[in-house]
């Protein structure tokens, strides 16, 4: 019977484990994105499972981003090398209880995408969280809409991304115009640039991340303004 005791306070305690675990697909992520969410995570140092997919398709995507975080992948870190467009597999990564991150932008393949992904947390009643350019957001909008799914979040991205892409030749506006200077080139830049860093962005998908939604939202990253003549 003590025994049968301590199997049944297991089994409970698993069952309770895995249901305050946050589980988050974020699909398109193996970038700036993937890399500053998960330390976002982890500076909460809150119970989640973060599953990282990609197709490694993107300029601004690399397979080494999943080196990093090598060492957890047993514990709260996952990759999926996988396609959008097939919706089977989208099925088969996204649970019912999983928080899905939508952060693939390059058309018309990330629409179909969003369609697929659309379809899918419908069934689950999962929470979407979507990022977007100007040039995306009407159409995800409608997507949503056509769709009729609730608990949607579209976070859209307004000014230049400000940060350490770690990728071969890839460098923000800020960068480049102190790069410049440094060597003594007077390059024509705007007076002022409008922008947002990879740590306020990560922080900011965070933030909904562990809200409870009650009707679907449109928000505006929050921005700061560069001058690059004083």
């Amino acid at each position: 019977m003590v025994e049968e005791s301590v199997k049944n306070e297991k089994k409970h305690i698993k069952r309770k484990t895995e249901k305050d675990i946050m589980k988050i697909i974020l699909l398109g992520g193996c970038n700036w994105l993937g890399t500053t969410l998960m330390n976002k995570l982890l500076s909460e140092k809150k119970s989640f499972h973060l599953t990282w997919v990609d197709n490694l398709s993107s300029d601004y995507s690399s397979r080494h981003f999943t080196w990093d975080f090598e060492y957890l992948r047993d514990d709260c870190f996952s990759f999926q090398y996988g396609d959008i467009n097939n919706i089977s597999f989208l099925e088969s990564i996204i649970t019912k209880d999983s928080i899905v991150v939508y952060n693939i932008w390059n058309d018309p393949n990330s629409i179909i995408g969003f369609e697929h992904v659309c379809s899918i947390v419908k069934k689950h009643n999962n929470k979407l969280i979507y990022t977007s350019n100007e040039t995306m957001v009407d159409t995800f909008e409608c997507i949503v809409k056509k769709k009729n799914i609730q608990n949607v979040v579209g976070i859209k991205y307004i000014g230049e991304l400000v940060g350490y892409y770690d990728i071969f030749n890839k460098r923000d506006i800020i960068d480049t115009i102190h790069y410049y200077e440094s060597i003594g080139v007077d390059f024509s830049f705007n007076d002022v640039y409008s922008y947002y860093t990879m740590e306020s962005a990560s922080q900011f998908i965070y933030f909904f991340l562990i809200q409870d939604m009650e009707n679907n939202i449109l928000i505006e990253q929050p921005t700061q303004n560069y001058i690059t003549h004083i």
